[in-house]
């Protein structure tokens, strides 16, 4: 035999020794351990990251304050989506006489007294309030 195959004969009984089953399962129970903690960290960076700022939402009031400002045609949309938020959360039936509101979105040169559908609807939300 020659020096080299000598010297791979020896290497080939340097080897880690056989393990028994109490080994095995011990390094798996804590290789999923680790896993399961690395898996929780991420979720856990992930879900801070992802969260979003909690917004102040404001009033319909508060709303309504803020659409008084606006131009007469901004204003009037601006109305109808809180009369609609309001409407949707009573169930959906008609909380006030809005006869030609609709009318009044689409057609501009509609006429539609914005100042007592405004009137009314605060009147409506101070009920609710109340």
């Amino acid at each position: 035999m020659s020096d080299v195959e000598q010297a791979l004969n020896g290497l080939i009984d340097i080897r880690e020794p056989m393990r028994n089953s109490v080994e095995q399962v011990a390094e798996l129970l804590i290789a999923f351990g680790l896993g399961l903690v690395i898996a929780l960290l991420i979720v856990g960076v992930v879900r801070v990251l992802a969260i979003r700022p909690v917004a102040h939402e404001m009033t319909y009031s508060q709303r309504i304050e803020v659409a008084a400002e606006l131009p007469p045609d901004k204003r009037l949309v601006a109305l109808a989506a809180v009369y609609r938020e309001a409407r949707a959360a009573r169930g959906g039936e008609p909380m006030l006489e809005a006869e030609g509101l609709q009318e009044a979105l689409y057609r501009p040169a509609a006429s539609f007294d914005v100042e007592r559908f405004e009137a009314a609807l605060n009147g409506l939300v101070a009920r609710e309030r109340a």
